[in-house]
């Protein structure tokens, strides 16, 4: 039965989220194997973050080839969990910035991961700082990047002390 929104707390909300710190790719590949265990006891554990896979995959490869390798093993991983447990998986990834081979070619963002990375996922989101927040109110832009049910599209938000709120209208 659902829970009405009077009965939520922090602590049930909170509850239902499974953190683990991982330092390497070898700690990661350890908890992939463990978390289908972890969720079997903790049952209330809805969502997974991954809070960046990419601090983990972007330095000490020489070979790009087995990173891009078991980059595509964690993904189809914790796709297979997704599935079989029924929760929501999120993982982050950062952006790097990708300068001209000229001075005159425009520097851009890209994802950290590369693309292979960004293709994998079924859903990708992009939140950056806005840079029309003349009014200090420390907004963000999301923007939906790939979706398999929505069109691109962005809106404007704020997280302060009451959560996330809307600070205009969509992009």
């Amino acid at each position: 039965m659902a829970k009405s929104v009077e009965s939520l707390t922090v602590e049930s909300l909170l509850g239902g989220i499974l953190v683990q710190q991982c330092k390497s790719y070898t700690h990661l590949f350890a908890l992939l194997h463990q978390i289908p265990d972890l969720l079997q006891t903790r049952q209330s554990v809805k969502l997974l973050v991954i809070d960046s896979v990419a601090s983990i995959f972007r330095h000490g490869f020489k070979d790009y080839s087995l990173r891009s390798k078991l980059l595509i093993h964690v993904m189809q991983s914790l796709a297979r969990l997704a599935h079989d447990k029924q929760i929501a998986v999120v993982v982050t990834n950062q952006i790097v910035t990708r300068f001209g081979l000229s001075r005159e070619d425009p520097a851009y963002f890209i994802p950290a991961l590369g693309d292979s990375w960004g293709h994998a996922a079924s859903l990708r989101l992009l939140i950056e700082i806005d840079a029309e927040d003349s009014d200090g109110e420390n907004a963000r832009v999301l923007t939906i990047v790939k979706s398999r049910t929505a069109k691109r599209s962005s809106t404007r938000f704020k997280i302060d002390e009451r959560g996330i709120r809307d600070v205009g209208i969509a992009l």
